[in-house]
């Protein structure tokens, strides 16, 4: 009660009494999308607290589910069709594949190196498909993002801040190569982009939105290689 309390004039403080309605109104929401579908989204999880061994398990980053509010901005900031791939580097519990799925996309794909939370993520999309009264086709893959097998009709990336800059200078070279591979156009909606600086000398990505949702910060930007914009 007392941590709840001090949370909350924290968040009066920074935010004012505006601002921290719309952050427990995006809470509330984010709890009603697991009340609708009987789903395990919400809470954080440490790294500490997942049993498992990876070389880069000391790179990554705690699960921290993202909000509902906040991903429906992010998908409204970009121009996907019904052809677009979705993926999520970091899936976590599987909140946004979940949405990404609603959203309509082609193929929805997860990333993530836990296999505890990869286990939850399969559960989730099977409650979340009992509940919609059909199979739910979203793959999960148990894997290092340095390892991922890219794809080259994936072309709307998501992360929220799910490694540090040496995995992530990794990823964005293996992106380049499958976009090069495909020319294509496609986007990283990048959540608390701590390691932006890392685009700027990553060829072919360019910044075209950046903004704040309810204190997160929030950078998209496209990736076209030369001739296919």
């Amino acid at each position: 009660m007392r941590e709840n309390l001090s949370l909350l004039l924290a968040s009066l403080r920074e935010r004012g009494w505006t601002g921290t309605f719309l952050v427990i109104f995006s809470k509330l929401k984010d709890l009603l999308f697991d009340i609708k579908y009987g789903t395990d989204t919400r809470g954080w999880v440490g790294l500490e607290e997942l049993n498992f061994s990876s070389e880069n398990k000391s790179r990554g980053t705690q699960y921290q589910p993202t909000g509902v509010t906040l991903l429906r901005y992010a998908f409204d900031s970009i121009q996907p069709s019904h052809e677009s791939v979705f993926i999520d580097l970091g899936c976590g519990k599987g909140r946004v594949l979940l949405l990404a799925y609603l959203r309509g996309f082609k193929r929805v794909v997860g990333v993530e190196f836990s296999p505890q939370l990869c286990q939850t993520a399969k559960e989730n999309i099977e409650i979340f498909g009992k509940k919609l009264g059909r199979k739910v086709d979203i793959e999960i893959h148990q894997s290092d993002v340095t390892d991922y097998p890219w794809q080259d009709d994936e072309d709307v990336i998501f992360m929220f801040n799910p490694f540090d800059p040496i995995v992530l200078d990794k990823v964005l070279s293996d992106i380049q190569s499958s976009f090069i591979r495909r020319p294509r156009r496609g986007w990283i909606v990048y959540v608390n982009p701590r390691h932006q600086g890392l685009f700027d000398s990553a060829r072919g990505f360019e910044l075209v939105r950046e903004t704040k949702v309810l204190g997160d910060r929030l950078s998209v930007f496209e990736f076209a290689v030369k001739g296919n914009r």
